[in-house]
């Protein structure tokens, strides 16, 4: 694991955003402390996966009203000898976001203070695979297969802040949003 992590920093920093995909977006939020105002960009990557799904989702407006990522649960499913990701769900501050996809074998997540710098997905129609690197050195999966195109995603300065996607009873395909 700590190999891995090794190998996909640089790799993360040398390609930017990711290997594909690229920079979709970039907004800028004004976050208030009680010290100062400063302004902050979201950049999404992605979208990375199929074009399929009956349901385009976001998470931006729970991670805006609840705080930053605390967990992420993946479901993942079995079937004629292929692993994909069934669902991803995630946890902003207290609150759990909706579940994206169907019920399938569970593993849950927690960050512990921790922020997500690098994510390593595998895909072809859907979502097959994912991994997490965080800030801490903490690697997170895979979870799924290793089947499809590998993509390596991060913004250099950036953290994981929230997700997008679509998904049927699948992941279909899943944008990555960073806070600089």
């Amino acid at each position: 694991m700590a190999a891995l992590l090794l190998l996909l920093l640089p790799i993360a920093a040398t390609y930017g955003a990711s290997t594909r995909g690229g920079i979709l977006a970039t907004s800028t939020t004004n976050t208030t402390n009680t010290t100062n105002t400063t302004m902050r960009k979201i950049v999404a990557t992605g979208p990375f996966g199929g074009g399929g799904g009956s349901e385009e989702w976001s998470d931006g407006e729970l991670a805006a009203a609840e705080g930053g990522l605390t967990a992420i649960r993946v479901t993942t499913l079995e079937a004629s000898g292929w692993r994909l990701v069934q669902s991803i769900q995630a946890k902003y501050g207290h609150k759990w976001g909706e579940q994206h996809g169907s019920d399938g074998e569970e593993e849950t997540f927690k960050l512990h203070g921790a922020h997500i710098i690098v994510v390593q997905l595998w895909s072809g129609d859907f979502i097959d695979g994912i991994e997490f690197i965080t800030d801490q050195g903490d690697v997170f999966g895979p979870y799924g297969g290793t089947g499809g195109q590998v993509e390596v995603s991060s913004v250099p300065g950036c953290l994981l802040a929230h997700l997008s996607g679509t998904s049927g009873e699948l992941l279909d395909s899943l944008t990555l949003h960073w806070i600089c």
